[in-house]
């Protein structure tokens, strides 16, 4: 009786190893894919987001972007809008 009940908790634990390093390999995968992030920032006249992206030479580039107030109902106009971020002194 004791064998099977060990057969089953390292069925379990192999199990666990197996789905560990699925989620590892599907981590790596979007590391690899990552090209920036982005964070919500409550403005005086409208939220926004700011962040910064990878470029393609390495280097990062900051960012902000913008909903398109522009936009028309039943058009295909962008939802939003992205600008390079200018330094502010």
């Amino acid at each position: 009786m004791v064998p099977l009940h060990f057969g089953k908790v390292l069925k379990a634990n192999l199990t666990i190893e197996l789905m560990s390093d699925t989620n590892t390999k599907n981590n790596d995968e979007w590391k690899k894919r990552e090209l920036g992030a982005l964070w919500r920032v409550e403005g005086r006249n409208q939220s926004f987001y700011s962040g910064e992206i990878a470029l393609s030479d390495g280097s990062k580039q900051k960012i902000v972007i913008f909903k398109n107030k522009f936009k028309e109902q039943g058009t295909k106009q962008p939802d939003l809008r992205i600008y390079q971020s200018m330094d502010t002194e």
